[in-house]
């Protein structure tokens, strides 16, 4: 993924001919591609079953990241250079990465991605077009696309939100209309009603306990129907899936979600803003070098 970030950026004067400016839009594709997807085995049967760490996640990827970007130098014949602001480069992207993780555990694969990314897009927008000054076609009508985007990105946000009352009440009605488990009358034979016998009512009501039977039957359905009411599974689901800070109780899907708008969007946002500031000869694909290698002395550091 970073290769194909630092592939696609001009060279240092900012121009660049038009078979230059085909292959960044090409490794441009290759990125969005790559890192739109690198959260799907976050989300494998093998990954939950462990519910692996999100630093754990992290260093797998700072592990790959390291060894793809050698290779990659490797095969391209590049330089292996480095330059200190590679470390700053990984600060931005390591703490970035593990909230990313979390967030796509927490608030799911859709939204977690959806929120770090387009913050991440928003500020690599704002360092470019504002700070380095970079040159586009129109400054306004490249906010307001940015905007559009960001506001669609709340409506998604926003309707994605998981009903879970709805769906424990239409379990809860599905829980009513099953038969008892328990139940006696299950697998025997339909016999019509005409040639059942009929009980005796004065039996019945001289019968000793039989009221008492009738209170502890009314009982048991009235407990079980408050303990299995859709507002008391909504409430224990909310408790198991919320963490208390500061004395508030806080649902972990909007925990990863502001991970994903502050320390992954935000944060992270500004890794290859570093590299803007490295000498000329430490700039695009060299800059690898120090990116991976700054990546993993911040990945250890977070051990």
């Amino acid at each position: 993924m970073p290769n194909a970030i630092l592939f696609s950026i001009k060279n240092d004067n900012g121009s660049s001919s038009p078979s230059c400016e085909i292959c960044g839009w090409l490794w441009t594709i290759g990125a969005i591609l790559a890192f739109g997807s690198f959260g799907v085995p976050v989300k494998s049967k093998a990954a939950k079953s462990v519910d692996v760490d999100p630093l754990v996640m992290q260093t797998y990827k700072t592990g790959m990241c390291f060894v793809t970007s050698c290779l990659f130098l490797l095969c391209q014949e590049e330089k292996i250079m480095f330059t200190p602001w590679g470390i700053v480069s990984g600060l931005f992207w390591v703490p970035g990465g593990i909230a990313m993780i979390y967030a796509i555990q927490t608030a799911g694969l859709a939204i977690g991605m959806g929120v770090g990314t387009s913050f991440i897009a928003l500020v690599s927008f704002s360092w470019g077009i504002f700070f380095f000054d970079e040159h586009v076609h129109s400054r306004i009508q490249a906010c307001f696309a940015v905007v559009c985007m960001l506001c669609g990105l709340a409506g998604m946000a926003y309707y994605s939100a998981p009903t879970a009352a709805h769906a424990t009440s239409s379990d809860y009605a599905q829980l009513e209309n099953c038969p008892d488990a328990d139940d006696d009358n299950i697998g025997m034979d339909y016999h019509p009603m005409e040639h059942a016998a009929v009980p005796n009512r004065t039996e019945n009501k001289h019968n000793d306990g039989s009221e008492d039977d009738k209170n502890s039957t009314t009982d048991s359905i009235g407990n079980y129907s408050e303990n299995h009411s859709p507002d008391n599974a909504t409430t224990e689901e909310s408790q198991r899936t919320s963490i208390l800070i500061c004395g508030i109780m806080v649902q972990e899907r909007v925990l990863g979600i502001l991970a994903a708008f502050f320390v992954t969007g935000l944060w992270g946002g500004s890794m290859m803003v570093p590299m803007q500031f490295a000498p000329k000869m430490d700039k695009g694909l060299p800059f690898l070098t120090s990116f991976s290698v700054g990546a993993t002395l911040v990945t250890f550091f977070f051990w």
